[in-house]
């Protein structure tokens, strides 16, 4: 369990104190959305290194575009728009 739980449990079995438990669901929905903030920071990162690395690809004129969707994941759409 989370901590956030263990003490949210707690409280329902000793006294309830309202001001208490919204502020550890508070801090519980803070983190979720920090580490939902990070996870999409993640991705956003991946893609533009992925973006790069087929911007460098393209400006090389040596394989074609469909190979460069391959070898990065992204589609030929996403590659020639950059």
């Amino acid at each position: 369990m989370t901590s956030h739980l263990c003490k949210t449990v707690v409280m329902l079995f000793t006294e309830f104190n309202m001001d208490e438990a919204i502020e550890v669901w508070m801090e519980e929905g803070f983190e979720k959305g920090l580490e939902k903030g990070r996870e999409e920071g993640r991705e956003e990162a991946r893609k533009e290194a992925q973006r790069e690395f087929a911007r460098k690809l393209k400006a090389l004129a040596i394989i074609p575009i469909e190979q460069i969707a391959q070898i990065t994941g992204l589609t030929v759409a996403e590659i020639e728009e950059h």
